[in-house]
């Protein structure tokens, strides 16, 4: 994969377009927010915080950093614990008809999806139907590659499923060739197979992080061979547990066919294509749905119904570093999937993140777990990189400056101060 690509170009696919020193070195988006005058809250009727100082500036900022940068249509859901309490749509989800976005308006998110497989994967340890230390080739026979070929250690271990939900396989990450195309390929991950079968892995099992995004299109299979069921079957059983009715990783499905937004290259109308390996970032769903799912996490696997989706322990795992004995990876905090630090965050406490994108689709999804708030934003245009780097951060930020008080550490408190140099989002 080339260091970095242009903003829209296709290069991985679901990718952050982030060098790995420069991922390990910022592992967060900028988008600092100076505020310009003392905290005051505001209150609804029924004395709980409405965030309304939150949501108008961050109305402001949104719809100003759309208009600079040609970006389409969006949509943002914010929550405190249990509440749901902004969630809003922006521009257009068809421009050419005028349709606007909302919050039930339906977006791909990009490597947002992974959170989800794992999810899924977690659930199925759990019952005892997975593994985390079982070497992938258990549940995919026909899976081999060749040793690494660079002077690393041999330490003869094999990959497993736990090496993959940490991004630590060492599977090489960006076999792209049929990733995005214009038809679903169902086939893709069993060419993969194919492929790797003569290929070399890039490094030995938990050397270091490595963002692999074939490595996790291979749980897909962990979870049809664990349950008899099909991935999207399995998918759509789980999101449908959740309450999210109108989310699946079938673009085709009825549940998502309705409602989807037109994508957006350089500001006009470009299909985005079907994403082969759905477990690596083929999800859509509308920011209303992933706030049942942001409550989901904070409630510790308990959804909005009251129905335990995971246990305690397994989201506590999720969220928790696992990669703290590995020299290499320094300071960086990886759970199973969540990206567990954000340098304009960390100040707040625990953090997790996970973001996604496509040719056409910027998404990115954070939490503030100390303080259970959560923001997800999903966009439809490939010149949204920055605002979907700034925004969540930004609302999150004000947020918890209303909530508690806590406002960001040495920063200037004169005006609005959104960077927009950064591109890294976790995908």
């Amino acid at each position: 994969m080339n260091d970095r690509m242009p903003d829209g170009v296709k290069d991985s696919g679901v990718t952050g377009g982030m060098t790995r020193r420069e991922l390990l070195k910022t592992a967060g988006g900028l988008g600092l927010l100076a505020l310009g005058y003392p905290l005051v809250t505001s209150c609804s009727k029924d004395g709980a915080l409405d965030y309304s100082r939150t949501i108008r500036e961050m109305t402001a900022q949104i719809e100003r950093q759309m208009a600079e940068d040609n970006v389409i249509g969006a949509a943002i859901a914010l929550v405190d614990d249990q509440r749901v309490v902004w969630e809003r749509g922006f521009g257009y989800a068809d421009a050419a008809n005028g349709v606007p976005a909302t919050s039930e308006t339906i977006f791909c998110i990009g490597s947002t999806s992974k959170t989800f497989t794992a999810a899924m994967i977690m659930q199925l340890v759990e019952q005892g139907l997975v593994n985390l230390d079982d070497p992938l080739a258990r549940y995919i026979p026909r899976f081999a590659v060749g040793a690494p070929l660079g002077p690393y250690p041999s330490t003869g271990e094999p990959i497993t499923v736990r090496n993959i939900l940490t991004q630590h396989s060492g599977i090489p990450g960006e076999l792209t060739n049929g990733l995005f195309t214009g038809a679903s390929h169902p086939d893709f991950n069993a060419r993969m197979v194919d492929y790797l079968r003569g290929d070399h892995a890039q490094y030995p099992p938990n050397y270091f992080f490595a963002y692999s995004n074939t490595a996790v299109a291979f749980l897909a299979d962990v979870i049809a061979a664990a349950t008899g069921m099909s991935f999207m079957n399995y998918s759509k059983v789980f999101l449908q547990s959740l309450g999210m009715n109108r989310s699946c990783f079938d673009r085709d499905d009825p549940s998502v066919a309705a409602g989807q937004t037109k994508t957006y290259y350089n500001g006009r109308e470009y299909f985005d294509g079907y994403i082969n390996s759905p477990a690596t970032g083929a999800m859509l769903s509308s920011v209303s749905d992933m706030a049942r799912y942001m409550r989901m996490i904070l409630a510790g696997g308990v959804a909005p119904d009251g129905r335990t989706i995971l246990r305690p322990e397994s989201v506590r795992a999720m969220l928790s570093p696992q990669n703290t004995a590995v020299a290499l990876d320094f300071d960086f905090r990886i759970g199973y999937i969540w990206w567990l630090c954000d340098p304009d965050l960390n100040y707040a406490g625990r953090v997790c993140q996970h973001g996604g994108t496509t040719t056409m689709t910027k998404t990115s999804l954070k939490m503030l777990l100390d303080h259970e708030l959560g923001v997800i934003m999903l966009t439809n245009s490939n010149t949204a990189g920055s605002l979907r780097d700034a925004a969540p951060t930004g609302t999150l930020q004000l947020a918890l400056e209303e909530k508690t008080g806590l406002a960001p550490p040495s920063v200037s408190r004169t005006s609005v101060v959104v960077s927009s140099g950064s591109r890294l989002i976790a995908s």
